[in-house]
């Protein structure tokens, strides 16, 4: 008879190696349907990761200001962060990966991208309307997609030691 506590360990080591062993083909050697979609993936994702970096510059312009307030804080999120934060999120669902493992790993993305979306949204909301609780559920809802970017990250890494770089 199989213990609970024992359980407890096996799975979710399972849980870890199973997604890394479908991405072996027969003999232990790489996929490389799955190495050709992900370099594809990170091709594509570079082609519209400006999108994100120049949200973030907004962000860190508008609340770096010495000058700034929440009035003009309001108007940088509608004018520059969420519009570019929202072509970035509109840029990952445009990307459509060929295989389970990329396709898993992009909804991470994808999912992470919509909640911050939503943050920023939130955000503006409270800086606009001064709602401390629109702020409170922005809070909540960036340190959730900071979870998203870490697993996704995590994922990421796992693929580059599968697959890394062609020289």
């Amino acid at each position: 008879m199989v213990k609970v506590h024992a359980m407890k360990k096996i799975i979710p080591a399972l849980v870890l190696i199973i997604p890394l062993l479908s991405c072996l083909g027969s003999h232990g050697k790489p996929d490389e349907a799955i190495r050709r979609d992900f370099e594809r993936y990170e091709t594509q994702l570079a082609r519209i990761s400006h999108f994100e970096i120049e949200a973030g510059v907004a962000n860190r312009r508008a609340t770096d200001d010495p000058e700034g307030n929440d009035a003009s804080y309001s108007r940088a999120l509608k004018a520059e962060i969420i519009p570019a934060f929202r072509s970035y999120r509109d840029g990952l669902r445009a990307i459509e990966p060929v295989t389970n493992e990329i396709t898993g790993i992009h909804e991470i993305l994808k999912k992470r991208a919509d909640i911050v979306l939503e943050g920023f949204t939130e955000i503006e909301q409270g800086a606009r309307t001064g709602s401390a609780a629109a702020v409170e559920k922005a809070k909540k809802l960036f340190a959730e997609g900071k979870l998203y970017h870490s697993r996704w990250s995590e994922k990421m890494d796992e693929l580059h030691k599968l697959y890394p770089p062609k020289k």
